[in-house]
């Protein structure tokens, strides 16, 4: 079975590396970018099944790009990532059509859980099956943003 591709858009090199490995650690293709415009390109050449994409970044906003990934790709689920988000920003993105919403720094059970919604590998109920126990936990690590490096 070939492994679902996941995009990571962000301009900190630092956190495309972080998802990159984890994501991958689980068994997915992992491609990112920094960059907008090579987002695009990527996304028709590559149709990868998530997008994990930032909300701040040089030269087009993560609004804007998820805009034009949805009206070029509306299959493709979007995941919007951010440190400085707040409520307005993620009723805004969910209304153009992200899947979610996650905050810097990303915990890796919070990350993972919504990768695997996303893809349709984990229902609702079975989230909270695995979030709600703690049985099945797994540790948390932390992805940083601009004002918090740790992993």
């Amino acid at each position: 079975m070939q492994a679902k591709t996941i995009l990571v858009v962000d301009d900190e090199d630092g956190v495309r590396e972080s998802l990159r490995e984890v994501l991958s650690d689980e068994g997915y293709r992992v491609l990112d970018t920094a960059d907008g415009t090579r987002a695009l390109e990527l996304i028709r050449q590559e149709k990868p099944s998530l997008v994990l994409l930032d909300i701040w970044m040089p030269h087009i906003d993560g609004i804007g790009l998820l805009k034009e990934i949805k009206s070029q790709e509306p299959q493709t689920n979007v995941v919007m990532v951010s440190g400085h988000g707040n409520i307005h920003t993620a009723v805004t993105a969910t209304k153009f059509g992200a899947f979610d919403f996650i905050e810097k720094p990303v915990s890796l059970d919070g990350l993972l859980l919504t990768v695997q919604r996303a893809l349709g590998e984990l229902s609702v109920p079975q989230a909270k099956k695995v979030n709600g126990n703690g049985s099945k936990r797994r540790k948390t690590a932390r992805l940083g943003s601009r004002s918090d490096k740790r992993l």
